[in-house]
């Protein structure tokens, strides 16, 4: 993948395309600004965006291609000091949890604040303050789903600029 990202494009192997094609558009909007999923959608763009993100699973060993829950948080809840140290080294502004912001909100010991309801469903953010850094965790969707992109993208959009308007993210 790292060769790819270098050399500008993406060409992942199959089974993991849709997430890390996904995971640099949704990147390079929120660092260069939010278009159409269209335009975003390029492989130089999704290259440069991946290139702005960090990742770390909760879940230690290896997998297949659904998500256990339960084993996401066995694993989660005996590695809490591994991941608390990966995130305190990437020193991330915001990190998005698919799926596990639950295990990420508890594991750190924070409450949760809501951010905003959208057709129906609550999207919860944390702010995770040590040390003189601020980190925002929020909720959303895994970059593997099967929605449609561009509302998808739309919901993210709104999700960061709710943040902003809060004085969350700078």
């Amino acid at each position: 993948m790292k060769r790819n990202v270098d050399r500008g494009y993406v060409g992942f192997e199959k089974p993991f395309a849709a997430t890390w094609n996904q995971a640099g558009v949704w990147a390079y909007a929120i660092h260069n600004g939010f278009k159409s999923y269209r335009e975003l959608n390029q492989p130089e763009l999704v290259a440069e965006g991946i290139r702005t993100i960090g990742m770390t699973n909760l879940k230690k060993t290896g997998g297949g291609a659904t998500a256990i829950h339960s084993m996401i948080k066995k694993h989660a809840q005996s590695h809490v000091s591994l991941w608390r140290e990966e995130l305190i080294l990437m020193n991330p502004q915001l990190i998005i949890c698919c799926g596990t912001f639950a295990l990420v909100k508890n594991g750190l010991g924070l409450a949760a604040e809501r951010l905003m309801i959208h057709q129906g469903k609550q999207y919860w953010f944390v702010r995770w303050e040590r040390e003189g850094y601020i980190t925002i965790v929020m909720q959303f969707l895994h970059p593997a789903c099967r929605n449609n992109r561009t509302e998808t993208l739309g919901l993210l959009h709104s999700l960061v600029t709710k943040l902003k308007e809060i004085g969350a993210l700078a």
